[in-house]
């Protein structure tokens, strides 16, 4: 099939709703994309398990592909294939297991895909209930890591968890201490206000993934349309060429830069594939 546009939306806070189900409008409008030439993609933070386990997401959600882990994967959703995956090298663990651990933070490794749902993770002692909700979800493929017993492997990413008060000068000293990698900052999906800090390899974000689907499916750059509402959309919102927008629950800094349709709970993503259909109407 032969796709003049893209639409890429983000999934926890802008397609899914704040109780966890899917509008029903929202899934409407998805499927009626193909017909009008759009190849469909969802970014998200999540891992392939996260994102395919939950049962209100169905193999009947009427998408194309899925980037998973903010960039460091992507999968067809159709044949429920992946595509590729991207993992860090043992010395960029061992760079940023340096850094986390003299900044001793709290912190998990994940392993590398399809099992990058299991991890190790490392507890400062300090009072972190995101932290360890985190470990608690995922307690059976959590691991707790033996700092001095521990010989750095590839691994899919690291993820920290800050607390709501430790700001945004940590995220900035972590960035310049590992210029060679990706460090990206996202809200919790858990309580919606600690900071998890995230490193990947430099090459892998959402911006990065949804460039290489629409390479691969010869989509121009200004025909490229994506709704977020986070500060791990940033660099895909930024790229998207058709328009970046955000849903009106994204922090005010970002609604300030791009702009702001309907919340996830009253329907933002349909709202942008209004606007886009409308744009592509005007190039026809």
């Amino acid at each position: 099939m032969t796709y003049r546009a893209m639409f890429v939306t983000d999934f926890d806070g802008t397609l899914l709703q704040s109780d966890g189900a899917l509008d029903k409008a929202d899934l409407a409008a998805l499927a009626a994309l193909p017909a009008r030439g759009v190849l469909r993609v969802i970014a998200t933070g999540r891992s392939w398990y996260s994102f395919s386990r939950r049962g209100a997401v169905g193999l009947s959600l009427p998408i194309d592909y899925v980037v998973v882990s903010t960039g460091a994967g992507v999968m067809d959703w159709q044949r429920q294939e992946a595509l590729y995956h991207h993992d860090m090298a043992a010395d960029h663990v061992a760079d940023t297991l340096n850094v986390f651990l003299a900044l001793d933070l709290d912190f998990m490794i994940h392993a590398t895909a399809p099992d990058n749902h299991h991890f190790w993770f490392r507890h400062s002692g300090r009072d972190n209930p995101d932290f360890m909700q985190r470990v608690n979800i995922y307690q059976s493929f959590a691991q707790q890591l033996d700092t001095a017993r521990y010989q750095p492997v590839p691994a899919s990413q690291f993820l920290a968890v800050l607390t709501p008060n430790q700001g945004n000068g940590l995220i900035t000293h972590i960035a310049e201490r590992l210029p060679h990698l990706n460090v990206v900052r996202t809200t919790s999906p858990l309580d919606g206000k600690s900071i998890w800090v995230e490193v990947f390899p430099k090459h892998v974000s959402k911006q990065h993934a949804a460039a290489y689907l629409a390479d691969e499916f010869g989509i121009a750059h200004n025909r490229v349309f994506a709704v977020g509402n986070d500060y791990n959309d940033l660099d895909l919102l930024e790229w998207a060429g058709g328009g970046g927008f955000v849903v009106k629950n994204a922090p005010s800094e970002l609604r300030k830069r791009f702009q702001t349709v309907a919340g996830n709970d009253h329907g933002g993503c349909r709202q942008v594939i209004d606007i886009m259909s409308k744009q592509l109407g005007a190039y026809s």
